[in-house]
């Protein structure tokens, strides 16, 4: 570019007054040089200069004839598509959802391109919880789309969002379609993607034995192709069924394998999926240090691809993993990480994921008043959204505003939460010990113990943490002390501490909840003996 042509104005209020102050016609000649001056006709372009682009030939476009009209509109249907496509590599979900709208516009009758557009809208719907919209993007794929592959891939989509929805029948039908497509084409990829589909389903259905099978079928279709994203993801599906079963150790060694073809590939993306499942694998045994470590190595692979819903979700479980460490400060950051990245791409799933994370740790670390905020500040952000707030959101808040000493306030909002959910909210043991303790807190002993008595006599493993067990039973004993059986308080206090003990939880253990509970066992005169510290440096299960 000559110094003629590179003329700029230092301030920007200058600049913009003389931009007004031009003739229409002038300023779309001025749009037209530009165009042509930066257009040198690659597809291979950053971001922002797709959106310049796209905006120079949006501004000519308004002062040209017909026949120069038709031509600009192509090419900022072109910058549009190549701004969505990489707005979509970074995950920035609004971008991508205001460029493909604007390419549809301009797209006419285009298949082609209009398909294109489809597909990114509905990725980025999909990532930001617009799951509406997503579906009609699929269906706007599904009836543009040119092969028979293509075709395939929107049917899974669209599957896979109304299984997401809740409509079964729809999602039987588009795999119908999807199948019947497969069975057509005789492609080893297409069999290998309906197969990874089936799993999916069968694992959303709660049939983990089935999701395995159809994971090793994914496998068996693809096993002459090369390596490719569709491998990993197969694999990297394969860790989480096998965890969900139990099988732990099988899942490890499963998600290392997958993780070293990963790096092969060169594929940070991939990696960092693989390590998300890893680190829940992690989680679910219970080894919360090495948790930790493998989700950040899972949020590092993401920064490096650039796939902030990734970082977000590893983020999330490595907040809940630090809290079980009793790094609240880490967990904190973790949460805060995660709200920051929802509010950036634009995502209601997300945010409420982050609030909900955020409101957990302040409420573990004792700080009430804070929780309260994040809650109610949440809540009312969601709305922007169209999302609603999860259950758990709504019961932080109450327990926020008992702990605080509104006691009516928080009862009258558990009341409501359990009239509009029913009795599926009780199916959370970990909703159960909260409702619990604001009606044991606001003087209602009787209606607290029969919230908390099916409580205890579950399996501890549908607890997230170690002391939540110990907690439950402390609750309990509680009520049975308020309602003057001391006997039966001690008989469940011993009960929690044995729990606390088999869980191997340490006495100085940080968290509020944990604090009350061994308030209950020094007021009943009980001990908790320390048990053996547990250390996850024993196996490399990373």
């Amino acid at each position: 570019m000559s110094a003629e042509q590179l003329y700029l104005f230092r301030h920007v209020l200058l600049r913009e007054a003389a931009y007004q102050l031009m003739l229409p016609s002038l300023r779309a000649r001025l749009h037209l040089f530009a165009l042509r001056l930066l257009d040198d006709g690659q597809q291979d372009m950053d971001l922002l200069r797709a959106l310049e682009l796209a905006e120079h030939a949006r501004r000519a476009g308004e002062g040209a004839d017909e026949s120069l009209r038709e031509q600009l509109r192509s090419d900022e249907l072109r910058f549009s598509l190549v701004a969505a496509d990489q707005a979509n590599q970074r995950q920035q979900n609004n971008l991508v959802l205001s460029q493909t709208r604007r390419a549809l516009e301009l797209a006419g009758a285009d298949a082609k391109s209009r398909s294109r557009a489809f597909e990114l809208m509905a990725q980025a719907a999909l990532r930001a919880g617009l799951l509406p919209d997503a579906l009609e993007a699929e269906r706007g794929r599904l009836q543009t789309a040119h092969t028979d592959e293509q075709r395939l891939e929107a049917c899974l989509g669209a599957a896979h969002i109304s299984n997401l929805l809740g409509e079964k029948d729809s999602a039987r039908e588009f795999t119908d379609r999807a199948e019947s497509l497969a069975n057509r084409c005789a492609s080893p990829r297409l069999a290998m993607s309906l197969w990874n589909h089936r799993s999916r389903m069968a694992y959303y259905a709660g049939d983990f034995g089935l999701a395995v099978e159809c994971n090793t079928q994914a496998e068996a279709a693809g096993r002459d192709i090369g390596l490719s994203r569709q491998h990993l993801a197969v694999k990297a599906n394969r860790q989480l069924y096998l965890s969900s079963l139990g099988r732990h150790e099988e899942a490890l060694a499963c998600a290392r394998q997958a993780a070293e073809l990963a790096t092969q590939a060169s594929d940070p993306d991939m990696l960092a999926f693989i390590k998300l499942y890893h680190g829940h694998t992690l989680m679910e045994m219970r080894h919360w240090r090495a948790a930790v470590q493998t989700l950040a190595d899972a949020e590092r692979a993401a920064r490096r691809a650039g796939a902030r819903m990734r970082i977000a979700e590893s983020a999330y479980r490595r907040g809940l993993s630090s809290v079980a460490i009793d790094d609240l400060h880490a967990a904190l950051e973790a949460m805060r990480t995660v709200v920051r990245i929802a509010r950036e791409v634009g995502s209601g799933d997300l945010l409420r994921l982050g609030v909900q994370g955020h409101a957990i740790v302040l409420r573990a670390s004792g700080r009430y008043e804070e929780a309260l905020t994040v809650c109610e500040d949440g809540m009312a952000e969601l709305k922007l959204y169209r999302t609603d707030p999860s259950e758990l959101i709504q019961l932080e808040r109450a327990t926020a505003l008992s702990r605080m000493g509104a006691h009516e306030v928080a009862v009258a909002a558990c009341q409501a939460l359990l009239m509009q959910k029913g009795p599926a909210l009780l199916d959370e043991l970990l909703y159960r010990g909260l409702l619990a303790e604001i009606f044991l807190d606001a003087a209602q002993p009787a209606r607290a113990y029969e919230l908390a008595l099916p409580g205890v006599q579950a399996p501890y493993t549908a607890l997230e943490f170690e002391h939540e067990a110990a907690w439950l039973h402390g609750i309990v004993a509680e009520c049975c002390l308020a309602l003057g059986r001391p006997e039966e308080a001690s008989q469940w206090a011993r009960k929690g501490a044995a729990a606390g003990q088999e869980r191997r939880v340490p006495s100085r253990r940080m968290t509020a909840e944990w604090h009350r509970f061994m308030a209950t066992l020094a007021r009943l005169g009980i001990d908790y003996n320390e048990p053996a510290p547990t250390e996850d440096s024993g196996h490399d299960y990373r």
